[in-house]
């Protein structure tokens, strides 16, 4: 099989791969050890809201319940982290009350709470021991940031790099691909204590006016409705899920009164 592409670097906010930058030529063998695959699982929350019910996993090419058995607040915790959320405030049981048709699909999952995916689990597929009606659900959560400021070089009250307070440590807001706008701004400038943002901005195009930020990345992919009284109540990335780079660190300029 032809090699069509190499060194390919993606930000991770692409659709496709060939819009992310590679080479067309390369050096190498077509082999295993040097050609790229990937394996994918996808895991989602069926109803009744957007931060708890039952948890659906993709597997060989259909979506399924996981099974309850040996599910707790470890495993709920990798599953709330991989779905943007902070933690888990809860681990359910007996998830389901009404006729479902979606097979189960994983059972017996023994998470340690420090795994970003649910495929880094340790699990057994369903043996058909367990029914609908022993599903494993969550409850997400988000813990509330106990502080937001703007810093960088030459940054001023009103503008500057966002930063976010978050376990212990001072981190950025990542503004990859569309998702850091005036809405976002907007959130930001008004949780600092602004009536509204005058400009959103990523310190790439600002020409890294504020200098390297060197802390971890808190929060990327934000999409605020605009409305909000906190970034933390947007849509959003946690660091778990974050692919960006200090490059695109989100920045503002608010207005002042």
């Amino acid at each position: 099989m032809q090699i069509l592409m190499s060194d390919a670097k993606c930000l991770g906010y692409e659709t496709q791969l060939d819009q992310c930058a590679f080479n067309k030529s390369h050096t190498c063998e077509n082999n295993d050890d040097q050609t790229a695959g990937v394996a994918c699982v996808t895991v989602r929350l069926q109803t009744p809201t957007a931060t708890s019910g039952q948890v659906e996993v993709f597997r060989d090419g259909k979506w399924g319940r996981v099974c309850e058995d040996g599910w707790d607040l470890d495993d709920a915790n990798v599953v709330c982290r991989e779905l943007g959320f902070t933690h888990a405030l809860a681990a359910n049981h007996n998830t389901t009350h009404e006729a479902i048709t979606t097979p189960i699909l994983l059972t017996n999952v023994n998470c340690n709470g420090a795994e970003m995916q649910l495929q880094q689990c340790p699990s057994k597929p369903n043996d058909h021991s367990c029914e609908h009606g022993d599903d494993a659900g969550v409850s997400c959560g988000l813990v509330d940031f106990l502080g937001i400021r703007l810093r960088g070089r030459g940054a001023t009250a009103t503008q500057g790099r966002v930063e976010i307070y978050l376990h212990g440590v001072w981190g950025t807001v990542c503004g990859d691909g569309t998702g850091w706008d005036i809405n976002d701004a907007n959130v930001v400038c008004r949780q600092l204590g602004f009536p509204q943002a005058l400009a959103a901005q990523r310190n790439y195009n600002v020409y890294n006016r504020y200098g390297p930020a060197t802390g971890p990345i808190l929060m990327s992919n934000v999409h605020c409705v605009g409305t909000e009284e906190k970034i933390q109540q947007c849509r959003f990335n946690s660091m778990h899920r974050s692919y960006c780079n200090h490059h695109y660190d989100a920045v503002v300029s608010c207005a002042e009164y």
